[in-house]
């Protein structure tokens, strides 16, 4: 079994058709390591936005990605397949941070 850490980046904001803040992941970043915890592989990947165009400039200053780096990036669905793929059958989805999973399944 391998495991991989995962770590997001994302942006919110408020979305009136919704009535609550909304998380949009902007990049998706991960280690995979293998049983005896060493590095086998690592995953990264920028997701273009889809419910608002415009990124917080705190997340621009707190992740260093430039919204102009995301106008070419997949969208989310194709992102995430392209993760899943990449981890394989076999493994134990581990998160960096406690907020990442939650944000995920949002």
């Amino acid at each position: 079994m391998e495991y991989i850490i995962l770590d997001l980046e994302w942006d919110s904001a408020y979305s009136v058709k919704y009535k609550r803040f909304i998380n949009q992941i902007l990049q998706i970043g991960a280690v995979k390591l293998d049983e005896t915890f060493a590095a086998v592989g690592e995953f990264k990947t920028l997701i273009r936005p889809q419910f608002y165009p415009h990124m917080n400039g705190a997340v621009v200053r707190l992740t260093k990605i430039r919204p102009q780096e995301l106008e070419s990036a997949p969208l989310f669905p194709q992102a995430f397949q392209t993760f899943i793929d990449w981890c394989g059958d076999d493994c134990a989805l581990c998160s960096w941070g406690p907020d990442d999973i939650p944000v995920l399944l949002d």
